[in-house]
């Protein structure tokens, strides 16, 4: 276990649009901004229970727009400061690596993170600590991500399930399993066989892991392989036919240079195989306008400079691929007319404009009577 000396953080997931206790909650009150149980609402609880084991200024909230000003009223002084609002709404992953982002600046280093809904009754917080200090414990180790299980009671078809594997640990006296894989709200009858199974409980929801290792799963971004592995799950995620123009999630904070010398990688997870096959289709073919080009040039020096100026665009293109798909080391060469970058689209569209004149130019008079000074003579 790491003896290394790491802050503690809380992450309060706070969002919501308020549509399950309709008509009480609302998006601007959803339901953890209600006291539904208690004198206390939803989220005054969820902080309550921490403040034994956390400090308000290391209680983190992420919340919209909408709710933000309800949302720091019901919080300590010290944790209103910690209330980062999402600019759009994604998704719970966006949630987190939004928080996580500032909790490595504000530590200037890595720092533990519990990741915590804001809407869960839990009737004893004392035992809770107890099970999320142990969590923490576990998560102190490089590499490691501990999600909190609930034995589950009953066939239920709107949680998510966790299938554990392997032989319990027993450290601080809780069990402690290796995960097989996440499931989310399966079928009735599917749910019949996990609870018969006695392998799997309801996902909590509760998440714990270092900083570091939410952010960078592959080690630090200097370690080695980081951006072939970035590179690798933005090209995977996108499967056959992408995620969606703009919905690409590896760009924002996990994939270096997104823009230039990763752009493939985005084009993969937004436009998947089919957009990154398209993009190798497309500098072939202008690899064969190319070379035609240069077959049909006019003199000896023309041919040689559209060859060489269709080489060069070319083997970069395929250069810039080979290294997003792990085909080649990381090389930090841009795509032609797709990187993001003054100086390469200059290139590129030099290139491309002297290919295309010397494809279309016949012999030209340059004045009374003379030839282009490139083509040669013949011998006499």
């Amino acid at each position: 276990m790491s003896s290394e000396k790491l802050t503690i953080h809380a992450v309060i997931l706070a969002g919501g649009r308020g549509t399950r206790f309709w008509p009480r909650s609302r998006t601007r009150t959803p339901k953890q901004l209600l006291n539904i149980i208690g004198k206390e609402t939803m989220l005054e609880q969820t902080v309550a229970r921490l403040r034994p084991l956390i400090s308000p200024d290391r209680i983190w909230s992420v919340t919209n727009a909408e709710q933000t000003v309800a949302l720091k009223k019901q919080l300590p002084a010290a944790s209103r400061k910690r209330v980062l609002t999402e600019p759009v709404g994604r998704n719970t992953a966006a949630a987190i690596a939004l928080a996580a982002f500032d909790i490595r600046h504000a530590t200037k280093g890595d720092a533990l993170m519990a990741v915590l809904p804001a809407d869960h009754f839990i009737a004893q917080p004392e035992e809770y600590r107890s099970i999320v200090a142990a969590a923490l414990n576990v998560a102190r180790e490089p590499g490691r991500m501990v999600v909190l299980g609930i034995p589950p009671t009953r066939p239920e078809t709107g949680f998510g399930y966790v299938e554990r594997m392997g032989e319990a640990l027993d450290p601080s006296g809780f069990p402690v399993f290796a995960v097989r894989r996440f499931t989310e709200k399966p079928a009735l009858q599917v749910a019949q066989e996990y609870v018969a199974s006695g392998n799997y409980h309801w996902n909590a929801g509760m998440f714990f892991w270092r900083v570091s290792t939410f952010l960078d799963p592959g080690g630090a971004p200097a370690a080695v392989n980081y951006q072939l592995k970035q590179s690798l799950l933005a090209v995977g995620s996108g499967g056959a036919f992408g995620v969606g123009f703009g919905e690409g999630r590896q760009q924002a904070g996990f994939l270096p240079y997104p823009y230039s010398d990763f752009i493939a990688s985005n084009i993969g997870e937004e436009w998947g195989f089919v957009g990154l096959t398209a993009i190798t289709l497309a500098f072939a073919l202008y690899a064969l306008l190319g070379f035609r080009i240069a077959r049909s040039a006019r003199s000896p020096f023309l041919q040689l400079l559209a060859v060489g100026l269709t080489f060069v665009t070319v083997l970069t293109a395929y250069l810039h691929i080979g290294v997003v798909i792990g085909l080649l080391p990381t090389t930090g060469l841009t795509l032609p007319f797709v990187s993001y970058g003054r100086s390469n689209l200059v290139l590129t569209m030099l290139f491309t404009g002297i290919l295309v004149n010397i494809g279309s130019s016949k012999e030209r008079v340059l004045g009374s009577g003379a030839t282009d000074p490139f083509a040669t003579s013949p011998a006499r």
